[in-house]
């Protein structure tokens, strides 16, 4: 009878044109792990080479990403590579697992057994998880591992980086800022109205998906325009704004946002002082960019102030039953 084959360290994750930074955080790291798995999308600058290199055990995938975060993942786990009860890890360029950490983390891994851990996880998203072959990635961009066995360990921030140091990279401010607008606009599946709009009713969030739908359908066969940030900020540049176009805008922060960044030229902390509460309508007919004395308010305050006021109202019948 043959040994049982003892539980396997994976570090894992998707690449594209980051040689310097892989190579940064894999420097010290390797010999922790018993291979690298990684999905490439079809990088110019070495990433490929640099990682296949040095994947021990493991395997560097090849893959277009196509807006579809998910399925590029979930290539990680149709690998071939892992045996279920095997453990892996996911990072993204900008992550630096701590040496420290790793020097444990397969014993610390032994001890989840008992506590019926099956996955760490930080802000909903898991980092370290316990494979098996029946687990699937799903949604883009903001994606969820599916399957896993036993309980997941959501990390404070405080725990998270006893593990893992972030590097902040140089455009951080603009990738916040741009990042919503991508995810809204360039991606025909997408859970972006979901993240943004979870937190009020079903009812929202089929109402905006509709409207960012066919806000997508009217930029594509009205306006001609390709599912590119760029060709969307060439529109807004034109000051030409059909109705439904402006209506659109108007009720996005997201876009919102890329008006004011890409546009006017406006930074981040110029934009956070009142992001959900600036109208692109004010300032196309005044010019006022800052906004800062205007009665406005946007679609989230006005959502948050009806849920503020329907909470209320049912604390006083809640309080009148009791009384």
């Amino acid at each position: 009878m043959s040994e049982e084959r003892e539980m396997k360290l994976w570090l894992c994750g998707l690449t594209e044109n980051c040689h310097e930074q892989m190579k940064d955080m894999t420097e010290d790291i390797l010999k922790y792990f018993d291979g690298l798995i990684f999905v490439d999308n079809h990088s110019t600058d070495g990433t490929f080479e640099f990682l296949d290199e040095i994947k021990g055990e493991g395997k560097i995938i090849k893959r277009h990403l196509k807006n579809d975060i998910d399925y590029q993942l979930s290539e990680i786990l149709k690998s071939g590579c892992m045996e279920n009860g095997d453990w892996f890890m996911l990072v993204d360029p900008e992550h630096r697992p701590k040496e420290f950490w790793l020097k444990r983390i397969k014993s610390q891994i032994k001890g989840f057994s008992d506590e019926k851990i099956g996955a760490l996880s930080f802000s909903g998203r898991v980092y370290l998880a316990q494979y098996f072959d029946h687990m699937d990635f799903s949604n883009t961009p903001h994606w969820s591992l599916d399957g896993v066995v036993n309980n997941i360990k959501n990390h404070t921030k405080e725990e998270l980086v006893n593990c893992i140091d972030y590097v902040v990279p140089e455009n951080a401010d603009e990738q916040v800022l741009l990042n919503g607008a991508k995810y809204f606009y360039t991606y025909g599946r997408s859970n972006q109205v979901d993240i943004v709009y979870r937190n009020y009713s079903e009812e929202l969030i089929l109402h905006h998906e509709s409207h960012r739908l066919q806000f997508r359908l009217f930029c594509q066969k009205v306006l001609k325009l390709d599912f590119s940030l760029d060709s969307l900020v060439e529109q807004m540049k034109k000051n030409e704004w059909p109705v439904f176009f402006l209506e659109s805008v108007e009720l996005e922060t997201n876009l919102k946002d890329l008006y004011r960044h890409k546009v006017l030229g406006q930074s981040f902390d110029e934009i956070s002082r009142n992001r959900i509460d600036w109208s692109i309508e004010i300032y196309l007919e005044t010019g006022d960019a800052e906004q800062v004395d205007t009665s406005y308010k946007g679609p989230l305050s006005e959502y948050r102030r009806k849920q503020k006021e329907e909470k209320e109202e049912e604390e006083k019948l809640h309080d009148k039953k009791r009384a």
